[in-house]
């Protein structure tokens, strides 16, 4: 069966299927624009060869079939042609040659009305039943069976722009060219032969509606359910063997209706006095360009895919790229695909999520935007730098090999934390040498390489603006050499990220200018020693005058903080935040903090797992002017250095703005939920995470004490009176100089750290004090109390869509636990909470979470207390092999029953939402004046956020970063030239 071009193209006309023979006169129903007496359009002409002159005689039947779609096919719309039979080897060449061949011909013409289908999401799914689930005849889909456990399906939604028919053995209607089998005696067969050479649904065409008409056929066709089911042996008739748009799992696309929001901060911002506006805005220039680090923090291929975008997009608004991209054969739903990616790598510094560091690619295939690229205007300016930009991010910007799917540790995923070839071992080892060297892992990475000798040698980089560089009286100078360590060589060396770190020391100097007081001051001399020395020493001393600088106008923190992206847990990724005191919510948490001490007494522990004294932290809700890095979170405490936190004490803050748009929820979208708990669970979950953020934070990670052996053998607690309440016996385990919380626990830390602070709040939100700080009583406090109960066993259900079955690991440490949470409730039995699946309406697989009000007291307290206690006991008493058991224990994901938690995900991956993206303003400085910019609420409004944010000297960043990253390049099998154009 071949397909032969049209050569001659008119002007757009439609119908359907046609035989030559028939002059012009449609054997269907023609085109609603063919005149009389006019030729349809002509796709091409399908040919059937047939054999030759020599074999015995016989017949054999075509049928031409098409209807509307959703209607019966006519008499009318219906043909049948007669001729010499067709061998029983329908393609190719015949074995006795082609002479006296005979062929049938028949054109295809387009439609009236467009019926093609194109690939749209894809789903994983580890059971085959969910598998079958899926389909319903109002969606077509290619369900790939991979293996008993694995299963791939492909839906596909209506393209307006292609024509498809379908060819094979049925008679059903959804086939339109019906090829009757041949029986080996030469008969013709009505039914199905044993020996059948024809599938039923054996292929399908798909024609492109406007010039030049291309058509493409493709193995299988959709069956009467719409549906085409493969397993591993059947041939490949989806986007991996075809040239339709590259599929990718929804796990790994933005989708085009992604939620964006704007961050609202202008009257915050209006109250600020000049000097404060000034001091926000060198402070939030510090942050953005110390963010553009965590592009070198994520992948190979983030610097590039940064520095490319970036140039597109000064060079030609989203608006006129537009014209460009259509123009180039894009459609409106690819262009806004491309968009969505972009605002997406800006949103995350990087082309992996933020919250779950699973990638993303885009969601449009990549022979189309390499066009839109190497013909933009950036490309015409700047030619050489554009393609050789391209050349070397394109391919890994779409790829999803297995490894490179997740952020992760040698065979589990891709870091730039570490060098390519470093594993969890040699993690674990160069945490063993930095705590030997009282070096803290938060401002290094790792680089793994082998002596002449085959001996493994060792860099350790610190983040600094000096590199070789000597410096006078610096305490990082002894550090800066070459160790012996276990039978290998540590270098510990310092530079990274030196030219990103120089402007946010520039921008941090003039910042204390317009300091508030000497705390600020000292801080950010501290802030720049450390930027400029790599020393977080320094920055634990800057952190001492922050904590110290209570109930500041204008807030703000800046450095390498958070562990959570770092597979082993101790690395902090870059981030700097500056916002604005909101007064009247900050109100409600000093009441808290106030409260804080009686409260803490309430924790299921004994007093002597309670910090000596509490040190009362300031506690505020702020709007948010710049929070950059990876990621805005709802609320932070910090610092996260346990020394300071254990004898200095921390800072709270809940991010107000964000919180009011971040996780706002629509109705339509809730999933999960019974019909009667939707319309209290919107009314309830903004007041009710207030409550939750504000014990979570304050109370959560501000409570528990570390027991602790310093460098001269002392301790901070009595070994003769303390007793485990777990074992009733003496306490056996401790920290020993040198090791914190992160070094310790190391890969569980940030998890199980986030679950003892929202088991904090979960626990303590019953207490009717706190819902009465936060304005609630009688009915309404209830409502507050079950709405953030059913939050949490939502969250937790929700959380199988960060967990990795191929390789039984979690990629985001708050889902994890609330997984975790939600498994301790479960286990507490009585029907206190229930996850039944379901059928949704949509005829695809669903849940239903059901918590029991009346039982949250009665069995969900007790439940928690239990865990809670053990919680704080082992993080105490830094017991890692009893604090692993726990949790790792309670994070396991399994399809035993009755949840069946593997089958779940399934259905929890159909039906989730993606994470919002955030547009932040910018500030602009003219003349002693500073100016807030902000933008619309979109994606394109976000890209033009990130295309202003470096006015002065955005192409020396971009060259500054590719040049970073190619220098680094040979530690992963990524980008290994510098391209055209770069040094």
């Amino acid at each position: 069966m071949v397909l032969e071009g049209n050569p001659d193209v008119g002007s757009p006309r439609t119908s359907d299927l046609q035989h030559p023979g028939s002059q012009g006169s449609c054997i269907l129903s023609s085109g609603e624009d063919v005149q009389p007496g006019e030729e349809p359009i002509k796709y091409g002409e399908l040919i059937v060869l047939g054999d030759d002159d020599n074999t015995s005689e016989g017949c054999w039947k075509e049928e031409i079939r098409c209807c509307e779609e959703g209607g019966e096919e006519t008499e009318a719309q219906r043909g049948e042609v007669t001729g010499p039979r067709a061998h029983s080897c329908y393609n190719g060449c015949l074995s006795s040659g082609d002479k006296g061949r005979r062929r049938s011909r028949l054109a295809l013409n387009r439609r009236p009305h467009a019926n093609g289908v194109k690939p749209d999401v894809m789903h994983h799914i580890s059971t085959p039943l969910v598998s079958k689930a899926l389909s319903n005849r109002g969606q077509h889909s290619i369900s790939y069976t991979l293996s008993r456990s694995h299963s791939v399906i492909v839906e596909y939604t209506h393209d307006s722009d292609t024509d498809m028919f379908q060819i094979g053995r049925s008679t059903e209607n959804m086939i339109d060219f019906v090829v009757t089998d041949t029986s080996p005696g030469g008969g013709v067969t009505e039914g199905p032969s044993p020996q059948s050479t024809i599938s039923r649904y054996a292929c399908r065409i798909l024609c492109d509606r406007r010039p030049p008409y291309t058509a493409r056929i493709y193995a299988a066709g959709f069956d009467a359910s719409s549906n085409i089911f493969l397993g591993v042996s059947e041939p490949q008739a989806g986007p991996s063997a075809s040239s339709e748009r590259p599929m990718a799992d929804t796990q790994y696309i933005l989708p085009n209706d992604i939620g964006v929001s704007s961050l609202d901060c202008r009257e915050a911002f209006r109250l600020l006095s000049p000097t404060e506006r000034l001091y926000a805005h060198h402070l939030s220039r510090a942050a953005w360009y110390g963010g553009l680090a965590v592009l070198l923090q994520t992948s190979p291929e983030a610097p590039y895919i940064y520095a490319l975008l970036s140039r597109l997009f000064r060079a030609q608004d989203p608006d006129e790229l537009r014209q460009h991209a259509l123009a180039e054969g894009l459609t409106e739903e690819e262009y806004q695909a491309f968009l969505v990616y972009a605002a997406g790598v800006y949103s995350n510094m990087g082309n992996y999520k933020s919250f779950g560091d699973t990638k993303f690619v885009p969601n449009l295939p990549k022979e189309k935007l390499e066009r839109v690229i190497l013909g933009s205007k950036a490309a015409q300016q700047h030619p050489g730098e554009v393609r050789g930009l391209w050349q070397t991010c394109g391919e890994l910007m779409f790829s999803l090999e297995p490894r490179l799917r997740h952020l992760g540790l040698g065979k589990e995923g891709i870091t730039t934390y570490f060098s390519g070839d470093c594993t969890m071992e040699d993690a674990k080892l160069a945490q063993d040498f930095l705590d030997s060297q009282n070096l803290s892992a938060y401002n290094t990475r790792l680089f793994k390489a082998v002596d002449q000798d085959g001996k493994p040698c060792y860099e350790v980089r610190l983040a600094s603006v000096l590199g070789t560089e000597p410096a006078l009286d610096s305490e990082m100078t002894s550090k800066l050499k070459s160790h012996e360590f276990r039978g290998s060589r540590f270098q510990v060396t310092r530079g990274d990220y030196a030219p990103i770190l120089h402007k946010v020391v520039e921008h941090l100097e003039k910042a204390k200018t317009y300091a508030a007081n000497s705390h600020q001051e000292q801080m950010l001399a501290q802030y720049i020693e450390s930027f400029t020395q790599g020393s977080i020493e320094a920055h634990k001393r800057g952190s001492r005058f922050w904590i110290q600088d209570k109930g500041p106008i204008v807030e703000s923190y800046i450095g390498f903080i958070e562990s959570y992206r770092d597979p082993f847990g101790s690395r902090g990724e870059f981030e700097g935040f500056v916002a604005m005191v909101n007064k009247a919510m900050s109100a409600k948490f000093e009441r808290l903090v106030a409260s804080a001490e009686q409260l803490l007494k309430e924790l299921p522990w004994p007093p002597a797992f309670e910090k000596d004294k509490f040190l009362t932290p300031d506690f505020t809700s702020l709007d948010v002017l710049t929070f950059a890095g990876s990621g805005i979170p709802a609320g932070i405490n910090i610092p996260n250095y346990d020394d300071l936190r254990q004898t200095e004490g921390f800072k709270n803050v809940s991010l107000g703005n964000v919180l009011a748009v971040a996780y706002a929820t629509q109705r339509e979208k809730l999933t999960f939920l019974e019909e009667e708990d939707k319309d209290l669970y919107i009314r309830w979950k903004g007041p009710s995470f207030d409550v939750q953020v504000g014990l979570h934070e304050l109370l959560g990670h501000g409570s528990g004490k570390l027991f602790v052996q310093d460098e001269k053998g002392a301790f901070n607690f009595d070994q003769k009176t303390v007793i485990n309440p777990e074992t009733g016996e003496q306490i056996q385990s401790w920290y020993r100089s040198g090791e914190t919380w992160d070094s310790k626990f190391s890969t569980i830390a940030s998890s199980y750290e986030e679950c003892r602070a929202e088991s904090v709040g979960l626990y303590l939100c019953l207490h009717p004090q706190v819902l009465e700080i936060f304005g609630f009583e009688g009915a309404d406090a209830e409502d507050v109390i079950y709405v953030n109960w059913l939050n949490m066993v939502r969250a937790g259900l929700l959380a199988l869509e960060f967990y990795t079955p191929e390789a039984s690991n979690w990629r985001q440490a708050h889902m994890q636990a609330r997984f975790v949470i939600l498994r301790v409730l479960l286990e507490a039995g009585e029907g206190l909470v229930t996850i039944t699946p379901t059928t949704g309406s949509d005829g695809r697989p669903d849940a239903r979470v059901r918590l029991d009000r009346s039982k949250i007291r009665s069995v969900g307290k007790p439940a928690l207390e239990r865990f809670l206690r053990r919680l704080q006991v082992l993080k105490s008493t830094g017991d890692v092999s009893g604090g692993r058991a726990l949790y790792e224990g309670y994070a396991a994901v399994t399809d035993a029953p009755p949840e069946c938690f593997l089958s779940l995900r399934d259905t929890v991956l159909l039906r989730k939402e993606s994470r919002k993206l955030i547009v932040q303003p910018n500030t602009r400085l003219e003349g002693s004046e500073v100016q807030l910019l902000e933008y619309e609420a979109s994606a394109a409004g976000l890209i033009r956020s990130f295309s202003e944010r470096f006015p002065e000297d955005g192409p020396e960043l971009e060259e500054v970063l590719t040049q970073l990253a190619t220098a680094d390049a040979q530690f992963w099998k990524g980008p290994c030239e510098a391209p055209s154009g770069q040094a």
